[in-house]
């Protein structure tokens, strides 16, 4: 409702305008009796002043003040009884009043001040009844989007504030609208709001948790631009539809996901297993001889977690766009925390440049994401049977590379080369295992103490003070621990000949 509305209303309509007639236009949000001397800390932004200026009928100064604060505040205008405690306003209310459009309007003394409350109230209400409707609607209309990016969209665009999907870590899965908040700073995947700030209320944020029976989400409310009152009335109304929803379009997307992701895994463990060759589109590439292949392993090194559900599927979501934009006919599965992915790429495409294909997809992923990554990376073949080669000098490089370094590949890896082919030698696999076999088979703790200290000894070539302190023992621990060792293995540690075959041993186990 507008002010020139607003005088077409009961008594309003004895009013008249005495100066600021340009502003009849503006919007009037609340409208407050106001009769204390000092009122410009209650004045706000499209609030109609009624008043007698009983408390300041004597102090021109101060009524020029509180005019010039409404001003000010960007208000809807002011009303002024004429004739029961002012008779006249000062000469600069009036001019102030034509310069800035902010209407100033007598009413007759016998006007009820609760009359034009109650007319003002009523029509108010009526308006935002007749408005909530129209956004319930809109909001019900949401329920045909297609999926849950053009949904949040939606409901941005009608709300005109940022919409937040969040898991119950505060991490962000999807959004619309990216306006910066105290809160929210950031806009990148699975990110979290700045530490010790507090929630942002010029927003709508939506909760998603994993609770026993599924998938569950929350919203909640933000308070949206100037119609606050009547968003907040029609988001709690539509609440169970915006739940409902949310959670219809994650299953949906989750499902997709993690549906190509069982189909993707249920063939590659068939392939790299027993060798089989699956139907399936990187497979019939090259059996079709247009393409080599190689494999990927990749794990997150730092950031927010991806391993928990639905948080994976959401990751994987992410990571077959940017597979199906670099490597089209790619596939994964997932393996001891790690993804490991089969990739094709054609004759005509170096080796550099399908690495540096590597490297722009790494760099993305951890642009749009709060995650930082490695990736190991095999040699090239174009024969299947070589498909469990691949994958394990994936691995290899992946598991040796070192901290800092983003992509290993397999080729740059020396003695780990020839630890990985001889893995696959079943003699060498017996020998291991029979050789480590009397410390396995101790009490499970007491064996796994042994064998994670016999590694740690080995690579620090024996020597007994590092190796005391990397495992935090007493050195007569150390001692004790290396005596059993030897008891059980029945070997010399002093011997460099039984240290090397020992560290070899322990190669092949992992």
């Amino acid at each position: 409702m507008i002010v020139g509305e607003a005088l077409q209303l009961g008594d309003l309509k004895l009013a008249r305008v005495l100066a600021g007639e340009g502003g009849l236009y503006r919007k009037i949000k609340a409208a407050e009796v106001m009769e204390v001397p000092d009122i410009n800390e209650w004045l706000t932004e499209g609030i109609l002043i009624i008043s007698t200026f009983y408390s300041v009928k004597d102090n021109p100064e101060a009524q020029i003040s509180m005019f010039r604060k409404l001003i000010e505040v960007n208000g809807a205008g002011l009303v002024v009884k004429i004739g029961r405690y002012v008779h006249t306003l000062p000469e600069t209310m009036l001019r102030l009043a034509d310069e800035h459009n902010m209407p100033i309007i007598a009413i007759p003394v016998e006007v009820s001040f609760v009359g034009l409350l109650t007319i003002l109230f009523e029509t108010k209400f009526k308006e935002a009844q007749s408005v909530e409707a129209q956004l319930l609607e809109a909001v019900y209309k949401l329920g045909e989007a297609r999926g849950l990016h053009h949904f949040l969209e939606g409901l941005g665009e009608l709300t005109g504030e940022n919409v937040l999907l969040e898991s119950e870590e505060k991490q962000l899965i999807a959004y619309a609208n990216n306006r910066v908040t105290a809160e929210r700073q950031s806009f990148i995947f699975f990110s979290q709001p700045a530490k010790q700030t507090r929630f942002d209320k010029r927003q709508v944020r939506l909760v998603f948790k994993k609770a026993e029976a599924g998938l569950r989400c929350s919203v909640v409310i933000g308070v949206p631009h100037e119609k606050e009152h009547v968003w907040t009335s029609v988001l709690k109304k539509a609440a169970t539809f915006l739940e409902e929803q949310i959670r219809f379009l994650l299953r949906k997307r989750l499902y997709q996901v993690n549906k190509r992701a069982d189909e993707e895994k249920a063939w590659m463990t068939e392939l790299i297993d027993k060798n089989a060759v699956p139907d399936h589109s990187s497979i019939r590439m090259l059996i079709d001889k247009t393409s080599y292949f190689g494999f990927l392993a990749m794990r997150r090194v730092a950031g927010a977690p991806v391993e928990k559900e639905p948080i994976s599927a959401l990751f994987l979501h992410q990571l077959y766009k940017k597979l199906d934009r670099y490597f089209p006919n790619a596939a994964l599965f997932c393996k001891d925390g790690n993804v490991c992915i089969l990739y094709t790429f054609t004759r005509d495409q170096g080796r550099a440049e399908t690495i540096s294909s590597i490297g722009r997809m790494l760099k993305e992923l951890e642009e749009e994401m709060d995650v930082s990554f490695q990736i190991g990376v095999s040699l090239a073949y174009d024969a299947i049977a070589l498909a469990k080669q691949a994958y394990l000098e994936a691995r290899t490089a992946l598991e040796e590379s070192g901290e800092t370094q983003k992509i290993c590949l397999y080729e740059q890896m020396g003695f780990e080369r020839i630890m990985t082919k001889l893995k696959n030698d079943d003699d060498v696999q017996a020998f291991a295992e029979n050789t480590l076999k009397s410390l396995e088979s101790a009490d499970r703790y007491a064996g796994e103490a042994l064998l994670h200290t016999l590694e740690v000894f080995l690579r620090e070539n024996g020597n007994h003070s590092k190796t005391a302190e990397k495992l935090f023992v007493h050195r007569r621990t150390l001692k004790y621990r290396l005596e059993k060792i030897e008891e059980r293995l029945m070997v010399d540690l002093n011997d460099s000949e039984v240290r090397f075959l020992l560290y070899f041993v322990l190669k092949m186990r992992k």
